[in-house]
């Protein structure tokens, strides 16, 4: 889940990369065509946006900063493939503005092409050497690679270029999370929240590593921020039910993973284990010895049916997401029961 988990903040990090660099070139003056697609752009309406790049290409062809601004259109509407031709393109125009190779490793990561990322952001420190955008990059891609310790060398090298790079702390911050050191990386998310309170990954980051420490309070209320800047990120929902579940809170945790498959149907694997089940009984047992007997439920002065509520939550997750060993050997079709909603707050 982790790589999923990170790829959708981290990959809206290196999005807000090729922003800010766009936006650098407002000022550009390509007619109308390009105002028009500027002003699409910022609505959010990126087919239009691209017909109005594209109109003003054809007057202009040689001009490099219009396929960059194309580019991120493309980018919005995740043709990968377009968005970097069109880099490409802006890069055989100027090959010694940084932009063009910011902007494609970006959108590298988002196809999974690591390697070429990191390659196209140490082109950009070749041609700008103070730019703290390519140090960001590059530490985004060495995230993916599982390159920590060089990660943390470029992030620690676009903090210093710039004290005010909210993405710079972030990204250490994951960095020092994937190497289990909390401390560091609470520090680094919370700075990072500080410059920009609207940053949604810092706070899923922050609530991941309190929740490593087992601060599962702190953890819930930075998973719901996060879940109030981003109602519809599912992962979120199920890291907060994950949380509640740790602390035994068993509606609320039923709750979260329930709007988590309502959100992303894809989770949902239609066939109910039979109660009683649980994934990994023999840890559960150890860990909530009560729960695998539903006659001794923990939760007996709850409504009934949450003492088969984590067989419900299972029957609802896909089998995917658990490791293999903990996977049920069957999916027995004998649990047909709705999943409750009495005495569930509203989890968003």
């Amino acid at each position: 889940m982790r790589g999923a988990f990170m790829r959708s903040y981290f990959s809206p990090m290196a999005a807000m990369l090729v922003s800010a660099f766009l936006f650098a070139h407002q000022t550009h003056a390509g007619g109308d065509p390009f105002e028009n697609g500027v002003e699409a752009l910022n609505e959010g309406n990126y087919a239009k946006a691209i017909d109005h790049f594209s109109q003003a290409i054809a007057g202009n062809p040689g001009d490099y900063v219009l396929y960059l601004w194309r580019a991120r259109s493309y980018f919005g509407i995740m043709d990968y493939e377009k968005t970097k031709d069109d880099y490409a393109q802006a890069i055989s125009l100027n090959p010694q503005d940084p932009d063009g190779y910011i902007g494609r490793g970006s959108t590298l990561i988002w196809t999974k092409e690591y390697d070429k990322a990191s390659e196209d952001f140490s082109k950009a420190i070749e041609i700008d050497s103070k730019n703290p955008r390519a140090y960001s990059g590059r530490g985004n891609s060495y995230l993916w690679r599982k390159e920590y310790d060089k990660a943390l060398v470029d992030f620690d090298k676009a903090i210093e270029l710039d004290a005010a790079n909210w993405e710079g702390y972030e990204g250490r911050g994951y960095a020092y999370q994937c190497k289990r050191d909390c401390p560091k990386a609470l520090a680094d998310y919370s700075k990072a929240i500080e410059l920009n309170p609207n940053t949604t990954r810092s706070y899923v980051g922050r609530a991941e590593s309190n929740a490593l420490m087992k601060h599962y309070d702190k953890a819930l209320a930075d998973y719901s921020k996060a879940i109030d800047l981003d109602p519809k990120n599912s992962q979120v929902y199920i890291s907060r039910g994950a949380s509640f579940l740790w602390k035994k809170d068993l509606p609320n945790a039923l709750a979260d993973f329930t709007r988590a498959i309502d959100l992303d149907p894809r989770m949902h694997r239609p066939t109910p284990v039979e109660p009683g089940f649980f994934c990994g009984k023999e840890s559960m047992t150890r860990r909530w010895p009560t729960l695998v007997k539903p006659s001794k439920s923990i939760l007996s002065s709850v409504t009934p049916i949450w003492d088969e509520g984590l067989a419900i939550f299972i029957a609802r997750i896909s089998p995917r997401r658990w490791p293999k060993s903990q996977r049920p050997s069957s999916w027995i079709p004998t649990m047909q029961k709705p999943i409750p909603t009495a005495g569930m707050s509203n989890s968003g």
